[in-house]
């Protein structure tokens, strides 16, 4: 797999967990088919942006939330119809709601899925021009929407962490 042989050489640590798990297989049909891959892309913008500095627990509670006040479906048009002080009372901050009040309000699916045909580079600039879309959600984006597995969110501290165990202190 390209993975094991790109991940292999970063340093001593990476190459003793990729030697440990090399023997899995990367299927993406079964990431898609086991909901990994999130083919709505706006859905994926909204979860990232809750899911920012909150432990899974709470994110899934409040996404849990949203799609409630949402009425069952989270769509541009069933947030936007809500204002940033509805959002705030599923227990986010105003940033938050504010942030996820102009996601719907001006990023549709249509948007997103024009970004499938860009480079890395492409869409950074064009994500990252939204309000409070960082380095880590564009990751999370390009990983789980447009199905890049070559993306290492190094900057992501679960997945730092999850290091912990093969690299010294």
């Amino acid at each position: 797999m390209w993975e094991v042989r790109q991940l292999r050489p970063v340093n001593s640590a990476s190459t003793t967990c990729v030697n440990g798990i090399s023997s899995c297989k990367t299927d993406r049909s079964l990431w898609i088919h086991q909901g990994c891959i999130d083919r709505d892309g706006f859905l994926n913008l909204v979860g990232s942006t809750i899911e920012q500095i909150l432990s899974t627990k709470v994110a899934t509670m409040i996404e849990k939330r949203l799609k409630t006040l949402c009425g069952g479906e989270i769509t541009p048009e069933t947030l936007s119809a809500h204002s940033p002080e509805e959002i705030k009372t599923i227990g986010v901050s105003m940033r938050k709601a504010k942030n996820l009040n102009y996601l719907a309000a001006h990023v549709t699916n249509e948007d997103l899925n024009t970004l499938t045909g860009k480079d890395d580079k492409e869409v950074y600039t064009w994500l990252t021009a939204l309000p409070d879309i960082d380095e880590w959600t564009v990751h999370m984006f390009m990983i789980f929407h447009l199905n890049r597995l070559d993306i290492l969110p190094v900057s992501d501290l679960t997945f730092r962490k999850s290091f912990d165990p093969v690299r010294p202190l």
